[in-house]
């Protein structure tokens, strides 16, 4: 799903013209409005596949941290890129998946959005 949408992204040419130097991965979001749209349309479904994306994310930095004889503390894991870089692994995986879910192209029809929705995120690092 996400090679698809970041495909379409690259391809639109309203994308190019506006956002010409981008192309880094994880340097776009979706306007809010469209996030609010699919989650009023499928707010269990939605709901759920988050809840599973973090927690899978969770178990395999408790896995890490066991395997490297480290002490896991949950408080410190949220708060630190690798949190962010666990969940959207899981994420990418689950988006990759989601049509072959019993209800996934359902969910991919409502999560759906123009390639216009799209625009650069801007963070201080």
């Amino acid at each position: 799903m996400l090679e698809v949408i970041s495909r379409e992204v690259n391809s639109d040419p309203y994308y190019q013209q506006n956002f010409p130097n981008d192309g880094q991965a994880g340097s776009i979001v979706i306007e809010s409005k469209f996030t609010i749209q699919a989650s009023t349309r499928a707010a269990a479904e939605i709901l759920l596949l988050a809840a599973n994306c973090l927690e899978n994310a969770f178990q395999s930095a408790i896995n890490d941290a066991q395997v490297g004889g480290k002490v896991f503390n949950p408080q410190n894991w949220l708060k630190s890129l690798k949190s962010v870089q666990g969940e959207m692994l899981v994420a990418g995986t689950v988006a990759g998946m989601l049509p072959s879910f019993p209800t996934g192209k359902e969910i991919m029809e409502i999560i759906r959005a123009p390639t216009s929705a799209f625009s650069n995120r801007w963070s201080a690092e």
